[in-house]
């Protein structure tokens, strides 16, 4: 399936909040679940109430593009969360 380049983008922009935000937290927040910090979808959901030009057919696109790239994005913050592990015990 061919997707949208702004829904694409939709996508990186939320893997980079989440990055950065639970960066923040160390391992507090770093192995969050992409899935779970989109509410399981509902967030692109509320997208189409709150952004101009944002509609239900791309909220579902972002939502497929979301359960593409949960593994590849857990496996990030599952390897970052045992990174912050490894240095927490060093200190």
């Amino acid at each position: 399936m061919k997707y949208k380049k702004e829904n694409i983008e939709q996508v990186i922009h939320c893997i980079a909040d989440m990055l950065n935000n639970n960066a923040e937290l160390g391992t507090d927040g770093i192995g969050e679940n992409f899935c779970h910090w989109l509410e399981d979808g509902e967030a692109f959901d509320f997208m189409v109430e709150l952004k101009e030009n944002f509609t239900e057919e791309d909220a579902n696109e972002c939502f497929e593009l979301m359960e593409m790239l949960e593994d590849v994005v857990d496996n990030l913050t599952s390897k970052l969360y045992d990174i912050f592990e490894e240095n927490k015990e060093e200190e």
